[in-house]
């Protein structure tokens, strides 16, 4: 309509002071526009009629009334859709869509046509996706658990000694060089300090061994994560612990290997070698690991091959070395046998399992700048006997 009279309206334009009289203007008047009748003609005049569009509006005998909506559009116009090449693309747009509309009615006036394009449309899937499938549907009725959802991950895992333990990301920590002052792994209380520090996969298993004897299962993605900053969470609170009992010895497991051993101590001097293969069932409620006189508690607890070197060593200053191979394996239940004389009132303080060749560093607890270091072998060969 408008490119139908657009000197007229351009000179409407020109003689309004402001674009909203320039709007009144158009809208004041009936225009008349012989292509947009004949094109109108040709289509179902309600079917194209813009939706929102009030009844006063539009094509009518006298000419045709502008909207608000269709005026402002004329004003925003530019210039170059005024050109001839312009207008007959504007023109051929404009009955291709009134030809698109008309159509449209006319499938939903008839619906044999809409079966046919159903047909088409379906025929059409078939030859572009009627090949073999190509992904296999299986029936898989395995249990998914939440470890299933764990990705694997290293972790740091500390573990205080008044008994808070924390994991936290391996990536927290990064490599440094010779000078580095490194980094705080955990924030502890004046009267505590870092007991055990380990790295761990997210899957993997850690024993944790009490001072009655007694052994809980936990997964490293259970261990609360906190910041290298934070204490952790009280070990006490993760598993049905007895009053006055403590978690003494934690080991980390990957697998339950048949070739591999539990190696105990007590503070009286009882030694004890299991297979790690009886740890292998976790109960909530912990198992006993070993069984201990009213007197006596478990010391430590270390994973070995069978062949390591074990030394204890007691409050008195004294240590004892002997080839683990010197102690037979036995059931969970066992008390175990003689690993250390000790004096009257004198415990065993410390387990140590290497292998052959290693080193021993001693630091006084009192003094702890005062220590010693020897080799395993130097340790008197009487001192063996078990």
């Amino acid at each position: 309509m408008a490119l139908d009279n657009v000197d007229e309206i351009i000179a409407l334009i020109k003689a309004s002071p402001t674009p909203a009289d320039a709007r009144r203007g158009l809208m004041a008047r009936l225009w008349m526009s012989a292509t947009v009748g004949q094109m109108l003609q040709r289509a179902t005049l309600d079917a194209t009629r813009p939706e929102g569009l009030g009844l006063e509006y539009g094509l009518s005998k006298s000419g045709y009334l502008l909207s608000e909506a269709q005026a402002q559009a004329i004003l925003e116009l530019r210039l170059q859709r005024l050109t001839g090449l312009e207008r007959d693309k504007i023109v051929a747009d404009y009955a291709e869509l009134l030809e698109r509309i008309a159509d449209l009615m006319d499938i939903l006036a008839r619906p044999e046509r809409i079966s046919e394009i159903i047909v088409e449309e379906l025929t059409g899937i078939r030859a572009q996706f009627g090949d073999k499938r190509r992904s296999e549907i299986v029936l898989n009725t395995q249990d998914l658990g939440i470890e299933d959802y764990i990705t694997p991950q290293d972790m740091v895992v500390t573990l205080s000694h008044t008994g808070y333990i924390k994991s936290q990301p391996l990536a927290d920590y990064r490599a440094q060089r010779r000078g580095g002052r490194g980094k705080q792994a955990a924030a502890v209380k004046e009267d505590d300090f870092v007991d055990h520090l380990f790295i761990a996969n997210t899957h993997d298993y850690i024993l944790c061994f009490s001072n009655r004897g007694r052994v809980y299962w936990l997964k490293v993605y259970e261990v609360p994560q906190g910041t290298r900053s934070g204490r952790g969470k009280p070990i006490v609170n993760m598993f049905p612990l007895e009053e006055g009992e403590k978690i003494n010895a934690i080991l980390s497991i990957k697998e339950f290997a048949e070739d591999r051993f539990i190696f105990m101590c007590t503070a009286q001097g009882t030694v004890k070698k299991t297979p790690l293969s009886d740890f292998s069932n976790p109960r909530k409620a912990g198992i006993i690991a070993v069984a201990l006189d009213d007197d006596d508690f478990l010391i430590g607890a270390e994973i070995t091959s069978g062949s390591h070197d074990i030394v204890l060593v007691s409050d008195a200053g004294k240590a004892v070395w002997f080839d683990e191979e010197d102690v037979r394996a036995m059931g969970r239940r066992a008390r175990g046998v003689r690993g250390m004389k000790l004096g009257k009132g004198q415990q065993v303080l410390s387990l140590v399992a290497e292998n052959h060749q290693e080193t021993v560093l001693v630091a006084p607890k009192t003094v702890l700048a005062s220590v010693r270091c020897w080799p395993i072998s130097a340790i008197p060969v009487a001192a063996r006997r078990v």
